[in-house]
């Protein structure tokens, strides 16, 4: 233990900035990559509710599963053929998507992290490395 303090440097790196990426939204919700490379993608959602309804995001799943972590959201995650599954996440939870899963949708409010291992030409991966140039 004590070679290793020894040999580490305690101080911030100025050469290393990881900078959030913003990614093209959809109806009710916003996102950004916040990190990837080639093992995984890490982005953050915020579903945004109005008047008439929550927000959302759907889609189905691929090659990887997904797992999804609250940060404060109350969020639904729906799944099966007609979408007809549904179990509640909470603030502070995390759930796994199996990549068997197919169809989901995430209905609610707030925010939560939204990570996966990427498939070659996952657009938040090439948006993200852009823009860390």
């Amino acid at each position: 233990m004590r070679q290793s303090l020894a040999i580490s440097d305690f101080n911030r790196s100025r050469g290393v900035k990881v900078r959030p990426v913003s990614l093209a939204g959809g109806p009710g919700y916003t996102h950004r990559c916040l990190v990837a490379c080639e093992y995984f993608v890490s982005r953050e959602v915020v579903l945004q509710s109005d008047s008439a309804s929550h927000g959302y995001m759907q889609d189905q799943t691929g090659s990887s599963c997904i797992i999804l972590t609250s940060l404060g959201a109350n969020l639904l995650v729906y799944s099966g053929d007609t979408l007809e599954l549904c179990e509640p996440l909470a603030r502070g939870q995390t759930m796994v998507l199996p990549a068997a899963l197919g169809r989901y949708r995430i209905e609610g409010e707030g925010k939560f992290i939204f990570s996966y291992v990427p498939e070659p030409g996952d657009e938040a991966w090439a948006a993200w490395k852009a823009g860390q140039e």
